[in-house]
Parts: structure tokens; C-alpha cells; sequence
């Protein structure tokens, strides 16, 4: 077979898993991109005709070709004509403050019609407007089941092609839908990022998820508009994990260098929004409802990686690089003052920008690892954290930066430090792969492994990055083949176990305090297995000032010292604590609630691999879906052992079907099904339906898909069951509702249609249903209902 890729011939053995041409271990699509195919320009010829667009279907389209060892993976596509996209100045808007609106062409009366099915709904459940509400909804998740019409919104050409740009082909509908109103009277909500099912919410800086806002009506300044703070994707709150309110939201806007927009927009306007971007909704106090439907897409398939070119190749990068540069008018101006506070965001955009086209960042030299690493324990906040560890991960002495990243990556007790060098180990992933040509060492990649045995905080952070990156193309087949080895034995090592293991010597040495944890001493009085809580008794002679998050807090401020002090599973990085075991600790008072709270809990007392897995990392399910990422053609020995794994762990969930629901201590056990039921679709997704029907591992994974269906079908709330957002789990059935979605989504693209029928037989009021994308979208789950929305 014969391609034509940026003007060159190159010759492929048809139906084979190799290469004709092995003259070099790269890239065989090296120089630009010709126009339709892989090989398309990177970067924009010119800034104001250019559109982001990419091919339009995955599974028939896409083909993964392995190289013999040493060489790297890729893709190649037949020739097509891309979509309109988005342009450069609307790339580069949506990169830089995290956000770009459209306003798609809709039919006339699309918009009215929306709105009047909503009222409908929402008054048929006893929801009318006037009840100074704001997103309290009784459909919830099944709104696309209920107004159909939203498929022809999102599925419009201008907001299609725009999720092609950030997310590429194929990408998923999660099933998280949610329709939000605003009645006249509410009160503005508090600025926070968005999380769907009160597990953790992977955070990422390049699109792995993209949120969708769609507002059918002309909404004006006094309808309680969205309000956004452009450019703050990047950031969390600092100690807690995952922080995702932000009370002090003034004095953070202001330590982002942004400020908070609100989205004035005409109707049918459609925002896409990074995901983890801050908002949050504003006052209504007009006399209107506001309607805003929120929907969620993920990526399921990382951008292709492209050989890397000098920078004289591919001159168009600077005018995209300059409008990057374009700061919010806050930090715009810190930096035009010469603020000695301004930390400039330019390396974050300009590794977002080049990650979706495929490219590396240029290295960055002279970089003076030691001082770098410095600067991330001296970071008092996100901003130069994140600057010094992109720093780290760009430099040109690539050995000593990994070291020092690294070391970051292992600190146990601080959360904002390990986060941030989880992102710097991203960067340097998709930098070393990329670089293989050049030097054939991975010691991130390397080094990241390691990490995986370690206590689960780190486990989960080594295992995201391993996930995320997305340049495993780049890799050869047996790098490959060792990653998912090694993932696979750090999940059968039981990182997520419930068994108690032997302590250390550390550990059971008592009045020994271990590194990192608190200067107090106590004994763990009470816990709460099934709620993720308990109290610390503390010393009589440790009773001395209390600290809060903004300074002193003076005994007399509080009527008394309780003995028992407070304390989440997330102070002692996850798991659960032990009654009438030792720990060290740390006491804050909370700041909103002004309760006193155990921190920096650490000790023979802390037992990292039990509890419900609340408020902190959970390592197995971040294992499952690191493990997913990996295999880059179905013949492959990684995607052998990725989809064993995937299936062993879907068929543990099939036989806990039952427990999940209305079991709040389950809520680990639904994060690992959802987590491998996301991996099987990325999976399948990647290897394309031509090929995993064949694979000799798909029968077995199969067969594990539909048996989640069946379990799931059967599945029903108890009278009375828990509702959302009960003791902080995302409700009654710990997110089986997504598990079942993916399960489905995953068959789909498998392209095994026989075994899709069979799933949607199984389900109530889908036998009849059409194994299509759309039909499957529009399916009404029997597990959402108005109690559990979500």
C-alpha cells in the first residue's frame, strides 16, 4: 500500500504489524503533515484562515503499526477531509484561559423547545420555578433520555468539530449529564472545580476531559450567570486534597493573577470549559429562570506523537506561542509592572498546545536542577510549584531532573508538592518517549515504576502519570510489554488490598515519630470504618495553641478544647486508623466550620490499606487505568496483559454488584469497576474495532462486559437507600451507573455487535434499542431516578 504523507511516498506491507521501511528506529511520518491524513501541520500556516480539526472516525479509521524492537509505534489514516475546528485565535483562547464559547448553528425554535420540555419536566416532579433554587435536579443524569432534542445541540457541526480539536476522534459521552436552573432569589454558590461521583477526580492539564455548557435562552448579567476564573485549570487548593471549594475565593483570584468572568452569552451558546477550570454559578435576581445543561466528554485516545522538528521547521509555532503568551488583564498587568508576585503560566500553555499536536517542547538549558528543586518546597502556592517542576521536566540534564522530580513525587506528607511534581513526571514522560531517537533512556518511565509499590498517595500519583502522558506510540513493543508487566504485578501486590500487612520496625516502635507527621501525640479513640472518620485522643500534656489555616487560634476562641479531636481518613493520606493505636498529628481548625481537625495524622495507629478510600488517592483504580493506556496494537504482549487484567477486575465487580449498592464503605470497590470499565473503552478504542474482534484476549473481556450488563440490570436501591452526596459518596449505587455505561460504550466500539444486543436485552426497556452511539446515549438508566440524580 502506498500513502502519501507531506509530499513523501512511503510503502506499508498490507495486513502486517510491520513496517517496509526500517532504515531508522523513528517516526516513519516524519516532516509537516500533508492535509487529511496524520500528517497535518502542527501548528497553523497562518493565524488567521488555520482550523484545529482532526479525522472523523476512530475505530474504522485508525491503525497502529509496531515496529520490531527498538523502533516506535504509530498511526496512520486514510485520506480525509478534517472538520472545521476551531481557529488559532479560539485554540489558543480555549488553551490559555481555559475556556471558548460558540455559537453554533441551531434550527429555529431548537432553543424555546429545550426549555419548555425542562419546565415540563421539572414541574411534573414538584420543582416549579421561584424556589430561589440553583442545580438541584430531579432528573439528573437521565436529561438526554428525557429531552432528546439536547443530542442535536451537542452533536451540532461547530460543537462537534471543536471537541474533535481538544479531545480527538472518537471521543466519549460520559454519562454524567446534568441539567442546571437557576430560579429568581438564589444565592451565588461558592467557587469550586467540578467533580461528578465524589471519588477523586483525576485532574489533568492537557484535555483528557472537557465540560459543556449549553445556554438556551439570552442570558444576561442579573440571571445568575456562570461565573469563571480564566487561566485557573492549573491550580488546587494547597495542602487539602483535592480541594475543590474555595472559600477564601477573593484572596485566591487574586493570588492567580485573574479575576472572575461571567458568561454573558446569547442563546444556543455553547461553552466548552477544561474541566478543571474554577467557577461557579452567580445570584439570579431577575425575575427569569436561567437553564444552563452540563454535560461531560473525555478523550479516550492520546494525540498521535509526531517526530520532533527543529524549531526553524516549523515557523508557525511562534505566532501560536504569542498568543499564548496573552496573560488575563490581572496578570497581564503583575507582569507589565514587573511584579516580583507574577509567575508567568507560558511553559504550562506551550506544553498544552504542542501536547494536543504531538510535538515536544524545546528543552530548556542551563537549568540548575538543585535551585529548581528548591523552589518547589520553598512554593508557598500552585504557581511556582508548577513552574519550577515544568522546569525540571524540560531541562536538558534529563538524569538529574528526573532524580529530583522524583524525589518530590516520594514525599509522603505533602499533598501540594506531590501533586505538582505528578504533573513536572507528565511532562518528562511525554518529553523522553518522544526523545527516544535521540537517546534511547526512559528514567522517568523507569523511575515511575518503582513508585507504584509505594503507599498509595504516591502509587496513585506514579500510576496518573503513567497514564497521562500519552506517548506510549513513541515506546517500543517490549517497553510496553515491561510497563504493563509491571502495572500488573503492582495491582496482584494488592496496593488497594484489604489485608493487614505486617508494620515496619518504624511503624511499631512506639514514641517514635515518623517523618513528616505532627508534633502531637494521641491515641486513636473512635473510628468509623463505613463513614471514613474518627477522633484522636490527645495527650494531656500535648494540649498546648492550636493552629488554623490563617494563623493563630486562641484557646480562648473556643469554649473548650475537646479531647477527642476530629479526624478525616484523608489527614492520614487515605485508608483508616486503628482504636487504641499510637499516632503523631498535627490540629487545625477548619475555616469555614471552625472545627478542630486532626492533620499530618502518621504513626503505628494509620493503616494505609483499609477504610473506604474517601478523600484521597485511590492507587488501584489509578493502576487500572494507567494499565489501559499502554498497549498500542492488539497483538501485542501489553495488550494481552492489560486486557486480562481489565477483565479479571470488571468480573470482581460483576460478583460485588449487589454489595455496591446502598454501601457507603464500598465506595473504593466502585471507583476500581468504573476505572476498568473506562480502560476497557480506551482500549478498544485505541486498537480499533477491525482488530480486537480478532485478538485472541477479546472473547474473555467480552464475555466480562456482558456479564457486568447482566449484574447491573438486576440491580436495584433498597427502600430508603442513601441519596447523593450522603457522607460525601456519589450516592446509593458508588458509580455503578457509569461502570454499566462504559461496559456498553466499550462493546460498541469493539464493533462486536452481536454481544451488544445481548448486553441491551438484558437491560429494562432497551431490548428493542438500536446498537448505535445515539441509542445508547439516549438510553434511560433504572438506576438514576429523582433521589440519586448522579
Amino acid at each position: 500500500q502506498f500513502e502519501d504523507i507531506g509530499g513523501r511516498q512511503r510503502r506499508w506491507k498490507k495486513n502486517s504489524c510491520e513496517s517496509a521501511d526500517k532504515s531508522t528506529g523513528s517516526l516513519a511520518m516524519q516532516g509537516p503533515r500533508a492535509k487529511g491524513g496524520v500528517a497535518t501541520s502542527a501548528f497553523p500556516e497562518t493565524s488567521q484562515s488555520t482550523s484545529f480539526g482532526m479525522d472523523a472516525e476512530i475505530c474504522s479509521r485508525r491503525t497502529y503499526m509496531v515496529l520490531e524492537d527498538g523502533e516506535s509505534a504509530m498511526a496512520t489514516r486514510s485520506e480525509m477531509q478534517p472538520p472545521t475546528g476551531l481557529t488559532t485565535e479560539q485554540f489558543a483562547t480555549w488553551v490559555r484561559d481555559g475556556f471558548v464559547m460558540l455559537e453554533p448553528s441551531l434550527k429555529l425554535g431548537l432553543n424555546e423547545q429545550i426549555i419548555a420540555d425542562a419546565n415540563a419536566l421539572y414541574a411534573a416532579a414538584g420543582c416549579g420555578i421561584g424556589e430561589a433554587a440553583q442545580s438541584s435536579s430531579p432528573i439528573g443524569n437521565n436529561i438526554m433520555h428525557s429531552i432528546p432534542l439536547l443530542w442535536e445541540v451537542f452533536k451540532a457541526p461547530k460543537v462537534d468539530a471543536a471537541l474533535r480539536c481538544l479531545l480527538g476522534d472518537g471521543y466519549l459521552w460520559h454519562p454524567h449529564r446534568r441539567p442546571h436552573h437557576n430560579d429568581p432569589g438564589s444565592r451565588a454558590q461558592t467557587l469550586h472545580k467540578d467533580s461528578h461521583y465524589g471519588f477523586e477526580f483525576h485532574r489533568s492539564h492537557v484535555p483528557w476531559w472537557v465540560m459543556a455548557m449549553y445556554y438556551p435562552q439570552n442570558t444576561s448579567s442579573d440571571m445568575g450567570p456562570t461565573s469563571v476564573c480564566p487561566s485557573t485549570q492549573f491550580y488546587a487548593g494547597e495542602e487539602s486534597f483535592d480541594a475543590r471549594h474555595a472559600d477564601n475565593a477573593t484572596s485566591l483570584v487574586d493570588q492567580w493573577q485573574t479575576s472572575q468572568v461571567n458568561l454573558v452569552c446569547k442563546a444556543g451558546t455553547v461553552v466548552l470549559l477544561h474541566n478543571d477550570i474554577w467557577h461557579k454559578g452567580t445570584a439570579n435576581v431577575s425575575q427569569s429562570r436561567r437553564w444552563m445543561f452540563c454535560f461531560m466528554f473525555l478523550r479516550v485516545v492520546p494525540p498521535t506523537c509526531s517526530r520532533p522538528l527543529p524549531d526553524q521547521s516549523v515557523p508557525e509555532r511562534g505566532s501560536l506561542f504569542a498568543l499564548l503568551a496573552l496573560d488575563t488583564n490581572q496578570g497581564q498587568a503583575a507582569r507589565d509592572d514587573g511584579s516580583a508576585g507574577f509567575v508567568s503560566r507560558e511553559l504550562l500553555l506551550q506544553f498544552v498546545a504542542s501536547w494536543l499536536h504531538g510535538y515536544r517542547v524545546p528543552r530548556l538549558p542551563n537549568i540548575n536542577v538543585l535551585e529548581e528543586r528548591r523552589f518547589m518546597d520553598a512554593g508557598s502556592n500552585d504557581q511556582s510549584r508548577l513552574l519550577a517542576a515544568y522546569r525540571l521536566a524540560l531541562a536538558e540534564d534529563t538524569v538529574s531532573a528526573t532524580a529530583a522530580l522524583v524525589d518530590a513525587l516520594a514525599n509522603t506528607y505533602s499533598e501540594a508538592l506531590r501533586r505538582a511534581a505528578k504533573f513536572g513526571a507528565v511532562v518528562a514522560c511525554w518529553q523522553q518517549l518522544q526523545g527516544r531517537g535521540d537517546c534511547n533512556e526512559t528514567p522517568m518511565i523507569d523511575a515511575l515504576l518503582d513508585l507504584v509499590r509505594r503507599p498509595a498517595p504516591i502509587a496513585a500519583c506514579a500510576a496518573r502519570a503513567l497514564g497521562e502522558h500519552g506517548a506510549w506510540d513513541c515506546a517500543s513493543s517490549s517497553l510496553r510489554e515491561r510497563v504493563t508487566t509491571q502495572l500488573a504485578e503492582a495491582l496482584r501486590g494488592g496496593s488497594a488490598g484489604s489485608s493487614r500487612p505486617e508494620r515496619s520496625t518504624e511503624q511499631r516502635t512506639a514514641g517514635k515519630r515518623p517523618d513528616g507527621a505532627g508534633a502531637k501525640r494521641g491515641v486513636v479513640s473512635k473510628w468509623f470504618r463505613d463513614r471514613g472518620y474518627g477522633f484522636i485522643r490527645q495527650s494531656q500534656s500535648d494540649k498546648s495553641a492550636i493552629s488554623s489555616c490563617d494563623g493563630p487560634f486562641r484557646l480562648q476562641e473556643s469554649s473548650s478544647i475537646p479531647d477527642d479531636i476530629w479526624c478525616g481518613a484523608s489527614a492520614a493520606g487515605g485508608g483508616e486508623l486503628l482504636p487504641g493505636h499510637e499516632v503523631w498529628f498535627d490540629v487545625q481548625a477548619d475555616t469555614r466550620t471552625r472545627r478542630l481537625q486532626a492533620i499530618r495524622v502518621g504513626g503505628p495507629g494509620v493503616f494505609a490499606l483499609g477504610g473506604r478510600a474517601v478523600g484521597v488517592r485511590n492507587a488501584r483504580a489509578s493502576l487500572l487505568e494507567a494499565l489501559a493506556a499502554v498497549p498500542c496494537c492488539a497483538n501485542e504482549p501489553s495488550a494481552h496483559v492489560a486486557a486480562e487484567v481489565l477483565q479479571a477486575e470488571i468480573l470482581l465487580g460483576r460478583r460485588d454488584v449487589a454489595a455496591l449498592l446502598d454501601d457507603p464503605s464500598k465506595q473504593a470497590a466502585g471507583e476500581c469497576l468504573h476505572a476498568a470499565t473506562l480502560g476497557a473503552v480506551r482500549l478498544v478504542s485505541r486498537l480499533g474495532c477491525g482488530h480486537v474482534c480478532r485478538a485472541p484476549w477479546w472473547p474473555s473481556l467480552r464475555s466480562s462486559l456482558v456479564a457486568l450488563v447482566g449484574g447491573a440490570a438486576i440491580a436495584r436501591h433498597t427502600s430508603g437507600a442513601r441519596r447523593a452526596r450522603s457522607g460525601g459518596t456519589p450516592g446509593a449505587d458508588n458509580g455503578l451507573r457509569y461502570s454499566l455505561q462504559f461496559a456498553l460504550e466499550a462493546l460498541l466500539r469493539a464493533g462486536d455487535v452481536d454481544a451488544l444486543r445481548q448486553a441491551l436485552a438484558e437491560l429494562p426497556g432497551t431490548a428493542s434499542c438500536a446498537p448505535t452511539a445515539k441509542m445508547i446515549c439516549l438510553r434511560k438508566c433504572h438506576l438514576t431516578n429523582k433521589d440519586h440524580t448522579f
